[in-house]
């Protein structure tokens, strides 16, 4: 009995590592995903004032800058 008793909490510390593993990972994703997220919509509010821009030469600079 002691046996199965010590296999079990084996088996669940293993279980809570995995998961903590996974949750470690997901959050890592999350963290990566909102900042990519964050950069794109910045990209795009740059984007949107420089195509606001009426000198054909500034707007030219400004695609040199993004590209």
């Amino acid at each position: 009995m002691a046996a199965l008793e010590a296999r079990k909490h084996q088996l669940i510390e293993y279980v809570r590592q995995e998961r903590d593993t996974k949750i470690r990972t997901l959050k890592d994703q999350v963290a990566a995903c909102t900042s990519k997220l964050q950069h794109t919509t910045a990209l795009m509010q740059f984007c949107i004032e420089a195509l606001k821009e009426n000198d054909s030469s500034a707007f030219l600079q400004v695609i040199s800058i993004i590209s």
